[in-house]
């Protein structure tokens, strides 16, 4: 059809929200430095590999050492609401802006272990293309595509398989 709106999928599939804490190490390109600092200090990995939370931790140790920092839009809106409340004066606030901001943090603390499962599929990716190249590294992360595990649950579903061709 010449609408231009392109291909639709018979069935939309969601990828997932990328956290703050993703994008703030993708932009750091945080995935693809770690992944060679790593295949330079492990000579060689099984096609099978998988990243554990020993390695998660050793990423998130590294990213100590290259002075990874990321501000999340929590971070942001407590110093607006801070400085909103100074500007006009409110100081009886203070004490409650600190905990507020306290509180944000040790949300922000939590984020490598609330985002594990996303973060390990990153690391993995970036970690087998260093030791099997490209095509492995794709063939590898279609173990953890939702668009290609919806596709092959429709596959394996007569019914539902019907009721998309219909």
């Amino acid at each position: 059809m010449k609408d231009g709106r392109g291909i639709e999928p018979d069935i939309a599939v969601s990828p997932g929200v990328e956290s703050e804490l993703e994008q703030a190490l993708r932009r750091r390109a945080a995935f693809f430095f770690y992944a060679n600092y790593y295949a330079a200090e492990h000579p060689a990995i099984d096609t099978t590999f998988t990243v554990t939370d020993a390695v998660l931790d050793a990423f998130q140790d590294w990213l100590g050492t290259q002075d990874f920092d990321y501000e999340t839009a929590a971070e942001r809106d407590v110093e607006r609401l801070a400085e909103k409340l100074s500007a006009v004066g409110y100081t009886a606030a203070d004490d409650e802006m600190t905990a507020l901001r306290e509180a944000v943090r040790a949300e922000k603390a939590t984020d490598f272990d609330r985002h594990a499962d996303r973060l390990k599929e990153k690391l993995r990716s970036e970690i087998v293309a260093r030791y099997f190249g490209r095509t492995t590294q794709v063939q590898a992360s279609l173990d953890h595509d939702v668009q290609v595990q919806e596709a092959l649950a429709l596959l394996t579903d007569a019914d539902a398989y019907t009721d998309v061709l219909e």
